[in-house]
């Protein structure tokens, strides 16, 4: 029988609801480049690039990205998406 629910997103946190504007702040730490981006300045783009959506927290984007092993820190305070990944 097939399943009774959607499988959740990779980038959901087990437990939890997936939140669409994960995916978004991962993009843009994308197009930050090697030297990445704090989480003020993405929430700061998020805001421009999607003027509808609430930009999530600060500290929210933190837990996401430091969750992410596709993130790493290349200085102090920001982050980068992993050579090996992009």
């Amino acid at each position: 029988t097939p399943p009774t629910t959607d499988p959740a997103p990779a980038d959901a946190e087990p437990g939890k609801k997936h939140d669409p504007r994960r995916s978004l702040v991962f993009d843009i730490v994308t197009k930050a480049g090697p030297t990445g981006i704090g989480p003020e300045a993405i929430r700061e783009f998020f805001a421009r690039a999607h003027p509808n959506a609430e930009p999530p927290h600060a500290a929210t984007i933190g837990r996401w990205l430091d969750a992410d092993p596709r993130i790493h820190k290349p200085s102090y305070g920001r982050y980068a998406v992993r050579p090996d990944h992009l």
